[in-house]
């Protein structure tokens, strides 16, 4: 099955198309603007959970932002976001990798990182830890 819609912004505004495919358990998006140039695409497949995400938006001043995603259950996972000026110098961004976000500046260096432990599993079964190692 494959299905081509109008993509609207929240004023009801067109601002491009897309066109999905679906061939089984895989369902295959392609976004287009206006002028139905390409400006993202997205993948599924129901059967493994996998999927990923690419998608690019151009602001009115030329400069645009990059965000993807790919993610593929109890393995691993990845997302970005990446800004660029008009004449398309990357600006700076963020990128996660499972639990750690890195903070990109211009030189694509990293200027920060930070973890996020709240979704680790709670370990319940500390026998032979040792009572340094715990968190009292």
């Amino acid at each position: 099955m494959s299905e081509f819609k109008n993509v609207l912004n929240d004023s009801s505004e067109l601002v491009g198309y897309s066109y999905q495919v679906t061939e089984g358990n895989v369902t295959s998006t392609t976004f287009f603007d206006t002028n139905f140039e390409i400006t993202g695409e997205a993948f599924s497949d129901s059967s493994t959970s996998v999927s990923s995400s690419y998608n690019k938006v151009v602001a009115s001043d030329g400069s645009y932002k990059e965000t993807g995603s790919y993610s593929k259950p109890g393995e691993e996972s990845r997302s970005f976001e990446f800004n660029f000026d008009k004449d398309g110098k990357f600006t700076g961004g963020t990128e996660t990798e499972g639990i750690i976000t890195y903070t990109y500046n211009s030189s694509w260096e990293v200027t920060g990182t930070k973890t996020d432990t709240s979704k680790l599993p709670k370990i319940s079964d500390v026998t032979g830890v040792p009572d340094a190692l715990l968190d009292s």
